[in-house]
């Protein structure tokens, strides 16, 4: 529990390792369980935070388990969830894919109460962010999040937009990532009012896109645009119910006098899906983000231009946490990491604006 001392102390890892004549990467390699101190240093750590050795380092004989409200109700024997403790109380959601690590296992579960053995120390997860939303940068974000320059943590919640803004309106993340065509003041504002009512948000630009048609290099069955999608036997890409893509696709298939219930293919959640399905020859075309068509080496038909916002209250932006995070998007060594991806606009990228409380009629 040396985190937890510290903190309760008000000191930084680099202040700590001062006082106790060590390295900072050495404080930073113990909090996080990868280096066990010797005698010595544990009792002058001991000292320096006023407390016994026993409070900072104990064996564990047997994993630690907490009680958490599961974001998905389905009951499984076992499974790989992330955390994060979200107004108090213990968030847990499945890990989304094998490339993420996960926080605990979940090994009993009853509607959306569950058991949760942890991997590793509670104080490991305190002050871990859970971000929803579709853009894959949220993804990059977390991952920078976890480097040896802090012990901030965030972990990736793959939603699309509605999705992401029902989670946080139901108390199950810290923040939602939302797109919405860019061409008029009031696109997000009416977005968020839709789902979260009653209450003030705020809003922080992440970056703005291109969204359009993701189709094999060299377009080998020209298409251009929507009307090209209500070719007989056309494979499409369809992106799940809520889906900002979806609800464009909705709009363009019908202005060009046709349906979307015509159009036939698999359905993949989120950009990075769609590019794969395509890149893949599971599909003939789907709407996707031109970083995930380029990402696969795909050709990309642009058709709408976006803004992709992340939406949090005004309490959870001041959290230090929140701050750490969202500072992240002004980092240099970040933003040349997500342009060198090509296709994201980030010009805009950490400016912010205030959503007052409304209520529908």
């Amino acid at each position: 529990t040396l985190r937890k001392e510290r903190r309760r102390a008000g000191l930084s890892q680099a202040a700590l390792s001062q006082k106790v004549g060590v390295s900072r990467q050495a404080i930073v390699a113990i909090e996080a369980g990868r280096q066990v101190p010797g005698t010595d240093l544990a009792l002058n750590l001991a000292r320096v935070l006023d407390c016994r050795v026993e409070d900072l380092f104990h064996l564990e004989t047997e994993p630690s388990v907490v009680q958490a409200r599961m974001a998905e109700a389905r009951e499984a024997p076992s499974k790989r969830v992330v955390l994060g403790r979200v107004l108090g109380r213990w968030i847990a959601h499945p890990a989304s894919s094998h490339t993420q690590s996960a926080h605990g296992v979940t090994r009993s579960q009853s509607g959306n109460r569950g058991r949760v053995e942890l991997l590793a120390s509670a104080d490991h997860f305190e002050d871990n962010l859970l971000v929803a939303g579709c853009a894959p940068l949220l993804g990059l974000l977390a991952q920078r999040s976890r480097t040896p320059r802090g012990d901030l943590g965030a972990s990736w919640i793959p939603r699309g937009s509605a999705g992401a803004l029902d989670l946080l309106d139901a108390g199950l993340v810290h923040v939602a990532g939302v797109h919405f065509e860019d061409d008029g003041p009031d696109g997000l504002e009416d977005l968020v009012r839709k789902h979260l009512v009653g209450r003030p948000w705020q809003t922080v630009t992440l970056t703005r896109w291109r969204q359009g048609l993701a189709v094999p290099l060299g377009n080998p069955l020209g298409i251009r645009g929507p009307e090209d999608l209500l070719r007989p036997g056309l494979r499409f890409a369809h992106r799940e119910p809520g889906a900002v893509a979806r609800q464009l696709l909705v709009r363009l298939v019908e202005g060009a006098g046709g349906r979307t219930e015509d159009l036939t293919g698999p359905t993949a959640s989120g950009h990075l899906a769609v590019a794969h399905a395509v890149g893949m020859s599971a599909a003939d075309t789907g709407i996707t983000i031109e970083a995930a068509a380029l990402s696969q080496g795909l050709h990309f038909v642009p058709l709408s231009e976006e803004r992709f916002d992340l939406v949090l209250t005004p309490q959870q932006a001041a959290e230090r946490t929140t701050e750490a995070f969202l500072n992240l998007l002004v980092d240099s060594a970040f933003r040349r990491d997500a342009e060198a991806f090509g296709g994201y606009d980030l010009s805009q990228t950490g400016r912010r604006r205030d959503i007052e409380p409304t209520s529908l009629p």
